[in-house]
């Protein structure tokens, strides 16, 4: 039986009525995507058509960016993106009147992606959420004051000032005066450890001492920061006015000014930060008699080399500007000038003194500086500058027990620099020089307490008695 061949025809109209049907869908306006899955940031493609040519934009995190090239033909349309100075080709099939295929070809591997029609509502191009918002700024810069500007002044006149003449201290009368005391460790450390108090210093004072060495460590100066650490030093000089002792500050730091390195950690600074210190100083202890001395560096040194060099020259260059800015806000404190290796050798005073007067030099003559004999070697070293200029002894100690009598029984073992105390004590004594006792804690050596029950070490006795003996 031969079949009609209508209803193929007719099927065909039918296929051709539909295929046109779905060429008719409009695809303009706003379409979009997310890339990577439902959670990644927003695509939102705008498409405007003219016939067979399509323009348009695409809004991404990557900013907004012209549709190029495009083309629209029956139920496909194409078009390029640019980036990074290239074109990404994006092909795309209209599935209905809802949803687009696209196909995103020259990225990687490609990708495709299902555009579904947009609406009215915001589009959603942020990657990340937005920063939330800062607090209203209320620090008034342009009325801060530099640190230490507010004078300390409590009892500010109630020691005797002390005054350099010639080669010697002296107090109002022009008497000389020895001044002869002990090293603390640093008051950040005392106070977190839970023994920074006025006892400690009476603990001091009962030692003999009349003269109080504080050693400001800059990490320390900085981790408190200088406005606490002040309060700190202001603690200290009203205890210490309360029991007539005079306070050295020192500038704990030991290494190389010059080059800006230094032995440890602990120790690091620079010119600035030292230069600054002193001025916060100078100006906070302004005309208070008890801050007598300001000892400018602890212990100089290149550490055999280690650290870089330095001239005398232009450490003495260093110590100079420290004293002239020291002077425009304190011109009654004593500054005090150590020298080279690790504060022991002063031979360079000989041809190049300190260019200023009213100073004094430091110096920390350890045992192991030198063999025996120690006195011709210590003349030589730092005494001879003692005729000329003030010079005090700010860090030594380490004094052995004293040796059993001869014939006791057992025999006493040999000990260690048996003579140095004595020694040392009595050089320092014929010199008129200074001297404080390093150090009045349990844990920095050569330590003079046991423990917190200040129990004494060896070291501790020997300075107790030599204390108390001078001070008769």
């Amino acid at each position: 039986m031969r079949i009609s061949p209508f209803p193929r025809l007719l099927l065909a109209a039918c296929c051709a009525f539909l295929a046109c049907a779905a060429f008719a869908i409009d695809v303009e306006g706003r379409w979009k995507t997310n890339l990577g899955g439902p959670e990644g940031p927003e695509m939102v493609f705008t498409f405007k058509v003219e016939g067979a040519k399509l323009t348009g934009s695409v809004e991404s995190p990557f900013g907004v960016n012209e549709l190029k090239d495009g083309r629209i033909d029956g139920a496909t349309l194409s078009f390029s993106v640019p980036f990074n100075d290239g074109l990404i080709e994006h092909r795309c099939r209209i599935v209905s009147d809802d949803e687009i295929e696209m196909d995103v070809i020259g990225v990687g591997d490609g990708a495709l992606l299902k555009l579904r029609r947009a609406g009215n509502e915001p589009t959603k191009i942020a990657a990340e959420p937005p920063a939330p918002a800062r607090p209203p700024r209320s620090h008034t810069w342009w009325n801060d004051r530099p640190v230490g500007q507010r004078v300390y002044t409590v009892d500010a006149k109630k020691l005797p000032l002390l005054s350099v003449r010639g080669n010697k201290f002296v107090d109002p009368a022009g008497t000389p005066v020895l001044l002869r005391g002990l090293c603390l460790s640093d008051p950040d450390k005392l106070e977190m450890q839970g023994h920074w108090n006025r006892e400690h210093f009476v603990k001091v004072k009962e030692m003999g001492a009349k003269l109080v060495r504080i050693p400001v460590h800059p990490v320390a100066w900085r981790e408190r920061t200088p406005a606490e650490y002040l309060w700190l030093l202001d603690q200290a000089v009203g205890w210490c006015t309360e029991l007539g002792l005079y306070v050295m500050i020192d500038w704990h730091s030991i290494g190389n000014l010059a080059t800006g390195v230094f032995q440890d950690p602990m120790y690091d600074t620079t010119r600035e930060e030292t230069n600054n210190f002193w001025r916060v100083m100078a100006r906070h202890y302004a005309g208070h008699n008890t801050v007598a001395l300001f000892e400018l560096f602890n212990e100089p040194t290149t550490y055999r080399e280690q650290l870089g060099p330095i001239a005398w020259s232009e450490w003495k260059r260093l110590v100079e500007t420290q004293i002239t800015m020291i002077r425009a806000a304190n011109p009654q404190v004593i500054p005090v000038v150590a020298g080279f290796d690790w504060a022991y050798d002063l031979t360079p005073v000989r041809l190049e003194p300190i260019a200023a007067e009213r100073i004094a030099y430091s110096v920390h003559p350890y045992a192991n500086k030198r063999p025996q004999p120690w006195a011709p070697k210590w003349e030589l070293d730092f005494g001879f500058v003692a005729d000329k200029y003030p010079v005090i002894a700010t860090e030594f100690g380490g004094f052995p027990k004293p040796p059993a009598p001869v014939g006791a029984s057992p025999a006493p073992a040999p000990v260690r620099n048996a003579t140095y105390g004595p020694e040392i004590i009595a050089y320092l004594e014929s010199k008129g020089i200074s001297w404080t006792v390093w150090c009045f804690d349990p844990e920095w050596g050569p330590t003079l307490i046991q423990n917190w029950d200040y129990e004494l070490t060896p070291s501790g006795e020997f300075a107790k008695t030599a204390l108390l003996a001078a001070g008769r």
